[in-house]
């Protein structure tokens, strides 16, 4: 079976993309009951438009409602009223990075408080990562962990929703290097086009990931923890350059132009290159794990008996002896 099932939107127009239906819109002319069943958390699902005119019109026709929503997909907008405090710009380390023991090409990400500044920065060549409006966040990123069964688990005891929804506003030749993320993904194509390579096989695809993997980023703080986790499950995993250099010989690559969807599991690698400028939105979607309700339930019941209560302490006196 095929790491990515690459399926051509119908000509007709499908139904809209909109939060109500947004599973069954979103995976078109998949149906719920087929995606659920053989694809989550199994395997990519890509609905691309074909190239014709008729089909493109009716890839417009069906993201319409989305858009309207996000303000007819004006970038300045989007990023005033952005539910991040602060907006990620990235750019490729060159020459100078590379002196300051950055290895060239590699990707840089700096933080931006302004809004205007993060549009200079766009106009500047800087593709951008911020998060979309706090209400439809909570509409979007809600109706999707519903209709996929995730139920009290899509969020936090305080209320507040564990996913998000990210835009992407991507400048042509941007290219986002192998990595894999711990949630599972659905991506709109809005303007432009990207090409996605993926990498699901046998020992290359961690099932089930808390962490991502994310050795494209220059000076990644966490990639002992990354590794950490990941080799509980494949001790030989491995984020070297030459380790995921190597998953190219064997990836599947779909590009997506404006109007198409792509799903990918969690722990799918994937690298993506911007063909064109583009904008692309992300819904980034986090359940609560097994494991997380066993430990939570444990330690509710450990609460019960005194001894477990104790303080984690060495016994009177003992300090005293070990000098």
């Amino acid at each position: 079976m095929a790491h990515v099932d690459k399926r051509t939107l119908p000509t007709a127009v499908g139904p809209p993309v909109a939060a109500a239906s947004v599973l069954a819109s979103a995976v078109h002319p998949c149906v719920p009951a087929e995606f659920l069943a053989t694809h989550w958390r199994r395997r990519a699902l890509a609905v691309v438009p074909s190239g014709t005119p008729a089909a493109r019109a009716a890839a417009d026709a069906r993201l319409a409602p989305l858009a309207s929503e996000l303000f007819d997909l004006d970038l300045r907008e989007l990023l005033a009223s952005s539910a991040s405090e602060r907006i990620f710009a990235w750019m490729h380390a060159r020459d100078a990075g590379a002196s300051a023991g950055v290895e060239r090409g590699a990707l840089r990400s700096f933080e931006l408080e302004s809004a205007s500044a993060a549009a200079t920065a766009h106009e500047c060549g800087a593709s951008l990562y911020f998060r979309a409006p706090p209400a439809f966040c909570e509409e979007w990123v809600g109706a999707a962990c519903e209709q996929l069964g995730l139920g009290m688990g899509a969020r936090h005891p305080t209320g507040e929703l564990r996913g998000e929804v990210e835009v992407f506003a991507s400048r042509a030749g941007h290219t986002t290097d192998w990595h894999f993320d711990f949630m599972e993904n659905f991506t709109f194509q809005l303007r432009g086009a990207k090409t996605w390579r993926l990498h699901g096989g046998a020992g290359a695809q961690i099932g089930q990931p808390v962490r991502g993997a994310t050795a494209h980023y220059a000076r990644a703080g966490n990639l002992e923890q990354q590794l950490a986790v990941h080799r509980l499950q494949q001790p030989a995993f491995a984020l070297d350059r030459d380790a995921t250099n190597a998953l190219g010989a064997s990836a599947e690559s779909v590009t997506l132009v404006a109007g198409s969807v792509l799903y990918f599991p969690a722990g799918m690698w994937h690298r993506v290159e911007c063909d064109e400028d583009s904008l692309s939105l992300n819904l980034s979607l986090i359940g609560l794990t097994y494991a997380e309700l066993v430990a939570d339930a444990a330690r509710q019941l450990a609460y019960a008996a005194p001894a477990l209560r104790a303080l984690v302490a060495a016994p009177p006196g003992a300090r005293k002896r070990e000098q």
